[in-house]
């Protein structure tokens, strides 16, 4: 037997090889790819959260803090930076809302740590109105 003859399939072994090389390759680019969409999507949706919080915000100053019921109970600031979605809901009537569908601004008149104060969150939620994502709450105090 010649060495043309041992080498027939060598090079079917090699190619095959190099394929399943590139498509390992490939299938991890992919993943990294839609990893990076994801983390995108999700900065987005924060980002979004955070323009309708300030936007909340931005809102305060047009209130007559003569008018404003400041509620009887006062909060540590600690505790609301901690508090999960279902908490915040809770704390108090929302004086605003965005004016787009999936969008929530609003802020809370509170007492925090003893002085007079708005807090301001905003939210992303998708069409069940499940909260997507929620900004860390600004707080403004008045005194």
């Amino acid at each position: 037997m010649t060495l043309y003859h041992r080498q027939k399939g060598a090079a079917l072994v090699i190619v095959m090889a190099l394929l399943a090389g590139a498509l390992l390759l490939g299938t991890a680019g992919m993943q990294s790819a839609i990893i990076n969409e994801h983390l995108a999507g999700n900065y987005r949706l924060v980002a979004q959260a955070n323009m309708n919080a300030e936007s909340a915000y931005s809102r305060v100053f047009e209130e007559s803090l003569e008018t404003i019921n400041w509620g009887g109970e006062s909060y540590d600031q600690d505790d609301i930076e901690k508090m999960r979605w279902e908490e915040i809901k809770d704390l108090g009537q929302v004086v605003d809302q965005c004016e787009e569908k999936a969008s929530l601004c609003f802020y809370f008149p509170l007492i925090v740590n003893g002085k007079e104060c708005f807090v301001a969150f905003g939210t992303v939620s998708n069409e069940q109105e499940e909260p997507l994502a929620f900004s860390d709450p600004f707080f403004l105090f008045v005194n």
